[in-house]
């Protein structure tokens, strides 16, 4: 069975994990306006938004419309911003690289690792009993997560 344009708009959309939010914000038109892309409501798919869709959606027009089956990934365009610092990455000699590299490194796992933290400032207001439970209740919520990431 052959997907339509608005299925394909769908699958991409989701395995690629984006709301509908971000791709309506992405091409400037209602949530509404993506709903009915993907459920056919709107049939033929305006040119002037074809293209921007596809670059979000990081796979190519031909794949949308149903006249290529490969989905095949792009990468997103570059910014202005992360040409410029690329260039100067580039001539850094190796500790200058080695620097960027390591403080690019922690701030990823900065950004990207869970934070568990407990805030002193209001451990006055918590008994001992009910600390220790909480910190528990942490515990358990960590161990949860790194099984669900594998980790």
């Amino acid at each position: 069975m052959k997907l339509t344009t608005g299925e394909r708009m769908r699958a991409r959309r989701k395995e690629l994990g984006f709301s509908a939010d971000y791709v309506a914000e992405k091409l400037n038109v209602n949530r509404s306006t993506v709903f009915r892309y993907e459920g056919g409501d709107i049939d033929k798919l305006p040119i002037d938004i074809l293209e921007p869709l596809s670059e979000i959606l990081q796979t190519t027009p031909a794949y949308l419309m149903g006249w290529d089956s490969n989905a095949e990934s792009i990468s997103p365009a570059i910014t202005k911003h992360e040409q410029i610092m690329l260039d100067k990455y580039r001539k850094l000699d190796d500790i200058g690289r080695y620097t960027v590299d390591t403080t690019l490194e922690a701030q990823y796992k900065r950004c990207t690792e869970p934070k568990i933290d407990l805030i002193a400032a209001h451990s006055d207001d918590y008994s001992e009993e009910q600390q220790e439970l909480m910190l528990q209740d942490l515990e358990e919520l960590e161990k949860l997560h790194k099984k669900r990431t594998n980790q």
